[in-house]
């Protein structure tokens, strides 16, 4: 099948948003709200209907706090493993990394493709990602990619671009680094700007609101109507949610060290801080604290310590029937409960990148070295079977979609990258695709929504179709 070609890049008929665009408002008071001279701001009527809900776009300075109900939505949390993500999250797309709030990564009910890989269509962003690779997401048939200053709206049917939303540099030249991978939800996108976090009209590209902090942050968690990140204001760091809709603060919390918010389930928000030591050379161990928070207030219900190899950039995690799955080093299943250590394994693996994903009966991680993926039991930890990976090595991160396990690959010594798929009962390998350059690159998460597989490879997105 011959490629597609998208349509050619931003026209008159294509929405070029940024920051700017969107008029700006005073902020209501709070705390630790101020304005950008660092005088404490007015509250004027136009910014008390923007909160309300009157006006549909608000852009929101600082630290913002008001009674959630007298100003902002009721809080709205997943009540199980399959629930939306707002209308994001529905059959037919793959609205932030990992797929859902859980980092799951899992689509058991759905079909990627086998067999003969055949590119429908090709886009190409005008520069390279921020996180080493292009992450993707899909929602109501749009895909979203985000560059490096830039996040894009692609049609999935042809690859024609939509829009582009491109926040300004808050020192006037180049623009905001876009630091998290973008999650969609109720027809709003949010990413990570420097030190904001941005909601995105996802059929405009316009920004609806925005939440300013005082330092950069990497990641925003989104479950539910609630967005969750850890950022600093002022001289604290917070762990803060918000309400996804306004950008109002339902609550926020001191945050102890780098407490990332890494996965949600049940209620909890799940992260993980250091513990250390600071001075731990590579291949020493040291301690990661993972924590549950209760998503609602935001109050702690346990934590527990577990062993991290030091040269661990930060645990990844995977939350399914009731276990958090955590790559430390070794590979750990807590209990969601009360943290108890149900079981750990693979202490011999390099899993300094290890990423999880799990349908709740197996767990899938991968392993540097030797570059392989495991499959395990998901009650026991016990192996079921191991593949390596014989050409290009793991990125991390693979996605799980029906019977096929797709893990990312980026080009090596090893060989070139892209994507392999393998047999979830028997680890045989049953789709691989190969872009046609090996220069080195970096390969996204894969997305597979309605048969299609999409993947970020350097600054260019694939649609990939095959076999089913």
């Amino acid at each position: 099948m011959a490629p597609r070609s998208p349509s050619p890049p931003p026209n008159p008929g294509v929405a070029s948003a940024s920051a700017d665009a969107t008029p700006d408002h005073d902020s209501p008071p709070s705390a630790d709200a101020s304005t950008d001279d660092g005088r404490p701001p007015e509250t004027t009527r136009r910014a008390l209907l923007a909160a309300a809900g009157a006006v549909d776009v608000a852009a929101l300075a600082g630290c913002v706090d008001f009674r959630r109900s007298t100003f902002g939505n009721e809080q709205v949390l997943p009540e199980s493993e399959e629930s939306a993500v707002g209308s994001g999250n529905r059959p037919g797309s793959w609205p932030m990394l990992q797929r859902d709030p859980g980092y799951a990564g899992a689509a058991p009910s759905a079909r990627g493709p086998t067999g003969n890989a055949a590119v429908a269509w090709t886009f190409e962003t005008d520069e390279d990602p921020y996180r080493g690779f292009l992450p993707l997401a899909v929602a109501d048939g749009t895909l979203f990619a985000q560059s490096r200053h830039t996040l894009w709206a692609v049609d999935v049917a042809d690859g024609a671009e939509r829009w582009r939303f491109a926040p300004p540099s808050l020192g006037g030249s180049g623009g905001q680094f876009l630091r998290s991978a973008p999650a969609v939800g109720d027809g709003t996108v949010f990413v990570v700007g420097d030190v904001s976090l941005y909601a995105v009209d996802a059929g405009t590209g316009r920004a609806k609101w925005k939440y300013r902090t005082t330092s950069s942050f990497d990641d925003v968690l989104l479950a539910g109507n609630t967005a969750f990140f850890v950022c600093r204001s002022g001289a604290d760091q917070s762990l803060v949610a918000l309400d996804a809709e306004t950008g109002l603060t339902r609550w926020r919390r001191p945050a102890d060290g780098s407490a990332y918010p890494l996965a949600y389930g049940d209620g909890s928000v799940f992260g993980a801080t250091w513990r250390g030591p600071d001075d731990a050379a590579d291949g020493e161990t040291g301690l990661w604290e993972v924590y549950a928070v209760d998503a609602r207030t935001g109050e702690k219900r346990w934590s527990r310590r577990v062993t991290a190899r030091a040269e661990t950039w930060f645990p990844t995690m995977a939350v399914a029937g009731g276990r958090i799955y955590v790559g430390t080093g070794p590979l750990y299943a807590l209990d969601a409960k009360d943290g108890t250590v149900r079981w750990s394994a693979l202490d011999d693996a390099d899993l300094t990148s290890a990423s999880p994903v799990t349908d709740g009966e197996t767990v899938y991680v991968d392993a540097d070295e030797p570059t392989r993926i495991v499959a395990l039991d998901a009650a026991d930890g016990r192996r079921r079977w191991g593949e390596r990976v014989s050409a290009g090595y793991a990125l991390g991160h693979p996605s799980l979609v029906g019977d096929v396990l797709y893990v990312p690959l980026a080009s090596h010594d090893a060989g070139p990258g892209g994507v392999v798929g393998f047999d979830t009962t028997t680890g045989a390998e049953r789709f691989r695709f190969v872009p046609p350059w090996s220069r080195a690159h970096g390969t996204s998460p894969p997305v597979v929504v309605d048969g299609t597989l999409y993947l970020g490879v350097g600054r260019t997105v694939y649609a990939l179709e095959g076999d089913r």
